[in-house]
């Protein structure tokens, strides 16, 4: 499209390219009738000013479309440039929001299954250190594959630490039942 300038030189240009071949008709008019003389003065008087200012204006013409040209190159190039801006900060984001995410799952996956492995850990040493203590448990509450773990391990705790009650008693026991046979047998003996 046209702006109101450019339409205000192509109409003029117009009007004027008419006059150019209205006077160019007269020339070769008067040149063919074997008028010479007045076919150029009609070329110097009327033509060659005609032909000056179209060049002219197309000219200018020329420089006005160049200077659209080359701001809306730059309207252009000033978009792309904020386009890469807002595409490596977006960029950015993304990244950060991706090792933030990927942070939080690590933290809540492997948190969990440190904190029962050093437990574990830790339940095993005690034991073999005969200070087991077998009423710990696991702080693990879920529904996950980690709670359902948790939860698993507290119950396998809960049945080892019944085994060993029931392995105590029946030691109490036998304890009192050898005692007894040994007051017998001392009994006996005496």
């Amino acid at each position: 499209p046209m702006t109101e300038n450019e339409k205000i030189y192509y109409e003029a240009m117009k009007k004027n390219f008419e006059k150019y071949k209205e006077s160019m008709k007269s020339v070769i008019a008067s040149s063919n009738e074997g008028d010479t003389d007045t076919a150029t003065v009609t070329k110097a008087v009327y033509q060659k000013p005609l032909e000056n200012y179209l060049a002219f204006k197309i000219d200018s013409l020329i420089e006005m479309k160049n200077e659209d040209m080359e701001a809306a190159l730059a309207t252009q190039e000033s978009a792309y440039k904020m386009s890469i801006f807002t595409s490596v900060i977006l960029t950015v984001i993304s990244i950060i929001s991706i090792i933030f995410a990927i942070y939080i799952c690590v933290k809540s996956l492997v948190g969990p299954i440190v904190y029962i492995s050093k437990t574990l850990g830790k339940m095993v040493k005690d034991i073999e250190n005969k200070q087991g203590d077998l009423s710990v448990r696991l702080g693990i509450k879920g529904t996950d594959e980690i709670g359902t773990m948790g939860n698993s391990i507290n119950q396998f705790i809960i049945t080892l630490q019944n085994v060993m009650e029931q392995i105590n008693d029946s030691s109490v026991q036998m304890n009192k039942i050898v005692e007894d046979v040994g007051e017998k047998v001392a009994f006996a003996n005496d």
